[in-house]
């Protein structure tokens, strides 16, 4: 399921919490978030690869740890510290995706906010 959901973030390879615990020292990933997949009723910490970890630029992780902050203020409900660090993610990759969807979510929710019980999950509704 997770291989369908690139094409919504844009992304190349999406790993599970646990794929990417048992890798972390070898590979380098970007935090997306806890996602739900269509069909599934359980969510899960999601990871995209981004390459070896010696052969990652530093750009590229200063990219994923700007991102990964946008994140981790997006699920407790931050919606303005997560828009101010995602639109700073912008600025640099204007064209990303995931950004793009984070962004929609956040507009979304501050017109109507999730459910008292949201764990700051992203279902995906679509394959």
């Amino acid at each position: 399921r997770l291989e369908s959901a690139n094409k919504q973030f844009g992304t190349a390879i999406m790993v599970a919490g646990p794929t990417r615990d048992a890798t972390a020292d070898m590979f380098a990933f970007r935090y997306l978030g806890i996602l739900q997949v269509k069909g599934q009723s359980r969510s899960l910490p999601v990871y995209e690869l981004l390459g070896r970890s010696d052969h990652v630029s530093a750009d590229v992780q200063a990219y994923a740890d700007l991102f990964d902050g946008a994140v981790q203020a997006f699920s407790p409900r931050e919606w303005c510290t997560a828009r101010t660090d995602f639109d700073a993610c912008l600025r640099v990759r204007p064209a990303d995706p995931a950004v793009a969807r984070y962004l929609a979510l956040i507009e979304s929710y501050q017109a109507e906010p999730p459910a008292g019980d949201w764990q700051g999950t992203l279902e995906l509704t679509e394959k």
